[in-house]
């Protein structure tokens, strides 16, 4: 049966019942990587803006701008169109990931060696846009998989996987020490790639 009161034993619970779901796990590692590798970008916007980019302040409130653009546009999308695509939700959050992963990569490459600041913009409206339909889609199926008794641990888990946001912001500082921040992001964006693939 399903314990309460409990907390450490309800998140046992919990990543038993994942472990148990093979499509609820990969969705899980989906969401891990994402955590992990698809916000470096994001962490390290201050440096790309000002250092990189040489667009202020302005530019980099800009840059999130129209990340948050694209996102915006996609969950308006997707709550009033009936997507056929949707039905198939696996293959929506694996897409999503992989073109986010590589919308990274090939951001983190032409800041570096392009420059151009409308180009970057373009990039982060289609990063945006992809970030939030993998994450729509792999909201939208985890509620779907799982029993009403199991939900709150389920999503208790998913929740503690977002919070290794900070671990990111160390990893990727660390990589940026060693490699350039360009390289840093890029390979970040590599991990969330491989990672769905294998998923």
């Amino acid at each position: 049966g399903v314990s309460k009161g409990n907390p450490v034993r309800n998140l046992v619970d919990g990543l038993k019942y994942i472990r148990g779901n093979p499509n609820l796990f990969t969705l899980i590692m989906l969401a891990f990587a994402s955590a992990l590798f698809g916000w470096s970008y994001v962490i390290l916007m201050p440096v790309i803006a000002l250092d990189i980019l040489d667009v202020g302040e302005a530019g980099q409130g800009a840059l999130l701008a129209a990340a948050g653009v694209g996102a915006t546009v996609v969950t308006v999308t997707l709550a009033v169109v009936d997507l056929p695509l949707l039905q198939r939700r696996g293959w929506f959050v694996v897409g999503g990931s992989i073109a986010n992963g590589l919308l990274i990569i090939g951001f983190a490459l032409t800041v570096d060696s392009v420059g151009s600041f409308p180009l970057a913009l373009g990039f982060m409206f289609f990063l945006g846009a992809t970030q939030m339909v993998y994450t729509t889609g792999t909201m939208g199926s985890i509620q779907l998989m799982i029993t009403d008794a199991m939900r709150g641990r389920v999503l208790g888990v998913y929740g503690i996987v977002w919070g290794i946001q900070p671990l990111s912001g160390t990893l990727v500082a660390l990589g940026a020490r060693a490699v350039g921040v360009p390289i840093a992001i890029a390979f970040g964006g590599g991990a969330l790639v491989a990672v769905a693939l294998v998923a």
